[in-house]
Formats: C-alpha cells, structure tokens, sequence
C-alpha cells in the first residue's frame, strides 16, 4: 500500500489514508444494476413453454376422484349422537341439522356481534340476499352551472373533449 503525502499551507505535509479495496468493492455492490431486457427474459421463459397442441396434464383427472362438494355433501349428511342447544336433549341429528341449530342458537344466545352476524346469515338463506338498488333519474340535467365564468382556454378544451367523445 502506498500512503500519500499531501502539502497544505498551514502545515508542510500531512498524511491521509489510503483507500482501502473493500471500499472500493461496496461502493461497485452499492451502485444501481441495469434492469435485465424484457426479451432476453421472454427467451428464458419460451424452453419452459408446452408446445402448441400439447398439454401438461395428458392423463387429466383420474377416474372416480371425488370432487370437494361430493366429499362435503357425504359428511353433512352423517348422522350423530348430539346434545341439541335449543331443547337441551341429546338427539340422532346429522350434521348439517346440528350446524343449523348452532346458527339459530348464536342468533339467540350469542355474543352481540355474533347474534348479530348469525341473524343476518339465517335471513339470507332463508330469504335470500336483498337486492340493493340506488334510484337515478338520468334525465335530470345541472342548470345551474355558468359556463360564462370559463376562460376561451378552458372552453376550448371543454369543446376538444366533447368532440372526442362523440368520434
């Protein structure tokens, strides 16, 4: 390593530190890398690309395979020994029965903010969602705006837009 030697006019020389190479390496992992080409990225994808007409699954699914709901409608249809909410008596009910007597018991019996969530989700199965509507009359026009008080430049692009819309 070579220290350098630096003459000032206050003093006659001074020594300073050299710069070290580990310096020099953070400030080149620091600096901004060039963002890789959007082709060059494509290229890469492409190998990995299925050929035209193929697939990746050639066998599909396999034959007999149960589907989530076939799975779901055959557990809410077993049939268990359960203590019913309501009456207090142990009761044969399936599980779907069992599922809807805990909604009805949590409309009843909750927490506030359960009762509340459990009200509204036994009047939507039972009636279905409400629709909501918003009343708009699209006739009605706004008079009362002035375009007088515009500037010739505002007017003019009010005028540009305008046609655009109608092209």
């Amino acid at each position: 390593m070579k220290k350098t030697v630096r003459k000032s006019p206050a003093k006659t020389a001074t020594r300073t530190k050299p710069v070290k190479k580990s310096a020099r390496k953070k400030s080149k992992k620091t600096a901004k890398k060039q963002p890789k080409s959007k082709k060059n990225k494509a290229d890469k994808i492409k190998q990995y690309r299925w050929p035209k007409g193929k697939s990746g699954n050639y066998n599909g699914r396999p034959k007999g395979v149960l589907n989530y709901k076939t799975i779901a409608r055959r557990y809410l249809t077993m049939v268990i020994e359960s203590k019913n909410k309501l009456n207090k008596e142990t009761e044969l009910l399936t599980i779907q029965e069992r599922l809807i007597l805990d909604d009805f018991h949590d409309a009843l019996f909750g927490s506030k903010t359960g009762r509340a969530y459990a009200r509204r989700n036994l009047a939507d199965r039972l009636y279905g969602t409400p629709k909501q509507t918003i009343d708009h009359k699209g006739d009605e026009t706004q008079d009362d705006f002035d375009f007088q008080k515009l500037s010739d430049s505002e007017l003019e692009r009010l005028n540009s837009l305008a046609e655009k819309t109608k092209n």
